[in-house]
């Protein structure tokens, strides 16, 4: 549930994880590009921030292995959605939480969300007060 809950709004790029976070158009590489995604090793996927696979666009150079057709048209999707980045080195990444409207986390948002769309049983409260005899 918290990871479908938090997304990052990309400042100077050091605190966010290049393919596994939700930062680029509110979705992680990994789950837009799957097969491009596995082409890069798994430490790499793990580690690598987005500031750091902007540098020279050394996320380019990460990518190994077979390059089938699948992988080099997850590539050049991925390109476009990249290259017009502009990291600002003057602000930090923030995570953003989707429910709530100032996007900040807090316990009860996230108690409030995991009953979003539940509905109330009419004669509940009558059926939880009755008493039963044991088996």
């Amino acid at each position: 549930m918290f990871y479908a809950s938090v997304s990052m709004q990309v400042g100077d790029g050091k605190n966010t994880l290049f393919w596994t976070d939700r930062w680029l158009h509110l979705e992680s590489i990994a789950d837009m590009v799957p097969c491009l995604s596995q082409a890069v090793g798994p430490r790499i996927r793990k580690t690598q921030t987005v500031y750091e696979a902007l540098q020279g666009t050394a996320w380019v150079r990460d990518i190994t292995g077979a390059l089938t057709v699948q992988v080099i048209l997850d590539y050049l999707c991925i390109w476009e959605m990249v290259q017009p980045m502009v990291l600002d080195p003057t602000s930090r990444d923030m995570p953003l939480w989707k429910w709530t409207t100032d996007n900040k986390y807090s316990a009860a948002s996230a108690y409030r969300a995991f009953f979003l769309g539940q509905q109330a049983i009419p004669g509940a409260k009558i059926l939880s007060k009755t008493s039963a005899p044991a088996k």
